[in-house]
């Protein structure tokens, strides 16, 4: 029994002819319409076969169209919040396009021996351009500064408790740095 081609409404054979998928389903055609419409998509032989109104069930696929659309408006909406989500307020500024959330970003600082036992990390937000793709590193909270003592012990006041280096010398009996050193005591 001869089968006949959606798309051009040739008859062949029983080994003469393909399935293709369109829409959801796989339908019989030529070897020719087989090579010519092998690249497009499901959705575009779908439309092409309903176009030529030979398809064997234009119900199926007018609502596989309808919920792939539905899917595609989805998706669209889906992408759309994922983008204004990670969406700035800053500008590029090498060519002038959006700026977008790239992530955060740890780096080593100062990677020596020392640094294996307590390293020194940097945490940086990334925020890349949309359009030529310029990325800018942000710190997104100002780090932690060191708790800042009034009188450190390297700059102690001079005391009796805590004499300097010319007071030492001078109770042991010398003269201190900066004296004349030449007196002779008689």
């Amino acid at each position: 029994m001869a089968k006949r081609c959606i798309f051009c409404g040739k008859e062949f054979g029983l080994f003469g002819g393909c399935l293709i998928q369109c829409g959801d389903s796989d339908l019989s055609v030529c070897s020719a319409c087989y090579d010519q419409l092998s690249p497009l998509s499901p959705k575009e032989r779908a439309v092409k076969a309903l176009a030529t109104g030979r398809a064997p069930n234009p119900q199926e696929l007018q609502a596989w169209l309808k919920q792939d659309e539905a899917w595609l408006e989805e998706e669209r909406s889906r992408l759309e919040r994922a983008r204004q989500a990670i969406s700035t307020d800053k500008t590029c500024l090498r060519c002038g396009g959006p700026m977008e959330r790239y992530g955060d970003k740890r780096f080593h600082l100062h990677p020596t021996v020392q640094d294996i036992l307590s390293p020194v990390w940097l945490e940086v937000e990334v925020i890349r351009c949309a359009r030529c793709g310029k990325a800018e590193f942000y710190i997104p909270q100002p780090p932690d500064l060191p708790e800042i003592k009034d009188n450190p012990p390297d700059l102690r006041p001079l005391t009796r408790r805590n004499p300097s280096p010319g007071q030492i010398l001078a109770g042991m009996g010398a003269n201190p740095p900066g004296k004349n050193n030449n007196q002779i005591k008689v």
